[in-house]
């Protein structure tokens, strides 16, 4: 058998395929028989130890990035020769998917008197924040992956300036997406001054 869940939660992160430890699976099997671990088309051989228990460990680099289901499959030969083969599914998910944000690219001085909306979509379960000028804001997402953030009118600078607004989400793998947007601030009216001899 293989043990369950892999990585404490059958989930591979990028944090985790990134690790210089790699991936570790292990299980069980007859004591002294011959194992055969293969993931993503690697194979790794071990022997069962006398304990019952047997481990092999996987680079990061061998599993490829994105968002997959992988099945390792497990076979097991003891010193009769008669074989056991287990399969096991094991999520990776190394990626924050459908992230996006945004808010209007210019404030005025009608829209600094109310609060700056910044909204986006990201996949479900994840958490967003924004930052506004060395403040981070939580985000609320809903259950489809829209979320939204409000930065208060008080932290909008008057006069003209741009602003970087750094918009990051993490998913319920600990995977983090940042982006960012630069938004211009300009709340003057530019007068026009006339001179001349009439």
């Amino acid at each position: 058998a293989i043990n369950a869940p892999v990585m404490g939660d059958d989930y591979i992160s990028a944090a985790e395929r990134s690790a210089s430890a790699g991936i570790t699976l292990s299980g069980t099997g007859e004591a002294g028989a011959s194992i055969q671990v293969t993931m993503e088309g690697v194979t790794r051989a071990t022997v069962v130890r006398e304990d019952g228990s047997w481990s092999v460990n996987f680079a990061g680099t061998e599993l490829r990035g994105g968002t997959y289901d992988s099945t390792v499959t497990v076979t097991s030969t003891d010193a009769a020769g008669n074989t056991g083969t287990v399969t096991h599914v094991v999520h990776v998910d190394t990626e924050v998917r459908n992230f996006t944000g945004a808010t209007d690219g210019v404030v005025n001085a009608v829209d600094a008197a109310s609060d700056l909306a910044v909204t986006g979509t990201v996949e479900s379960g994840s958490r967003v924040q924004v930052q506004w000028r060395g403040t981070w804001y939580n985000a609320s997402v809903d259950a489809n992956g829209n979320w939204s953030a409000s930065i208060p009118s008080s932290a909008i600078p008057a006069g003209e300036s741009n602003v970087v607004l750094t918009m990051r989400a993490t998913d319920h793998v600990g995977n983090v997406r940042t982006t960012t947007q630069t938004v211009r601030v300009d709340t003057l009216v530019n007068t026009l001054g006339l001179s001349g001899e009439v």
